[in-house]
C-alpha cells in the first residue's frame, strides 16, 4: 500500500509539472504570430505608406511627442546631455502640459511635468513647418530584437484630426538638425519653468 501511495505521488507531481510548463508556454512566451512562434531577430518590418499624406492643413496641435536615442547629441557619450529622451507637449484648455524625461548611463538625469503658455504649441509647430517634419508622415519601420528605446518616434495630433506619425526602432527617423531643434525647445521651455536639465547642445 505504502508503494501505491508513493507512485500516485509521483505521477501526481508529474502532471502539475506537465501542466504548469503547458500553461506557461502559451500565456508567457514572446510570440508575434498566430502560430506562437518568437519572431527571429533581425527580421525587418516596413511600415511605411506610400499614400500616406505630406502635408497638414491644420496648424493646431493638440499633441506633440519626439522620442529618440541620444546619438543626434553628438557621438561623444560623455558629452551627451542623455542617451534617450521623451517630450511631450499637450493641449490642456488655455495651457499646455509639459512631459521631459532623459536618462544616461540607465539613470534618469531629468524627469518633470509642467505647465507652459499655450502659445508655445504655436511656436512648436513653427518649427515643425520650418522642418517641413509633415514630410516623414507614414514612414518607418520595426526591427525584431532591437534593445528598447533604439531609433525614435514622432507623433503630432491636430484639432483637425489629422496626424503626422512615424516611427523606426532601428535607426532615428528625425533629421539631426530637427531633433537637436526639438531637445533644445523642450529644453528652453523646462529652463522657462525652473525645470531646466543640463544640456550642452547647440543647434547652430
Amino acid at each position: 500500500m505504502k508503494w501505491l501511495w508513493i507512485t500516485l505521488i509521483i505521477i501526481g507531481l508529474l502532471l502539475a509539472g506537465f501542466f504548469l510548463l503547458n500553461s506557461l508556454s502559451k500565456n508567457q512566451l514572446p510570440s508575434n504570430d498566430k502560430d506562437g512562434r518568437i519572431p527571429a531577430p533581425g527580421q525587418r518590418h516596413n511600415f511605411s505608406g506610400k499614400n500616406a499624406v505630406k502635408t497638414i492643413v491644420s496648424k493646431e496641435i493638440t499633441e506633440f511627442e519626439f522620442k529618440s536615442q541620444g546619438s543626434f547629441l553628438g557621438q561623444d557619450q560623455n558629452k551627451r546631455a542623455c542617451d534617450f529622451c521623451n517630450f511631450k507637449l499637450i493641449r490642456k484648455n488655455n495651457e499646455a502640459l509639459c512631459h521631459t524625461y532623459g536618462y544616461k548611463y540607465d539613470e534618469v538625469v531629468f524627469k518633470d511635468e509642467f505647465s507652459v503658455p499655450i502659445s508655445s504649441l504655436d511656436d512648436l509647430q513653427e518649427l515643425v513647418d520650418r522642418h517641413e517634419l509633415a514630410k516623414l508622415n507614414g514612414t518607418g519601420g520595426y526591427t525584431d530584437g532591437l534593445p528598447q528605446d533604439f531609433g525614435s518616434t514622432l507623433m503630432i495630433k491636430y484639432a483637425s484630426g489629422e496626424m503626422i506619425y512615424a516611427s523606426d526602432n532601428n535607426t532615428p527617423i528625425v533629421p539631426v538638425k530637427a531633433s537637436l531643434d526639438i531637445f533644445n525647445f523642450f529644453a528652453a521651455l523646462a529652463d522657462g519653468a525652473g525645470h531646466a536639465f543640463d544640456s550642452e547642445t547647440d543647434t547652430e
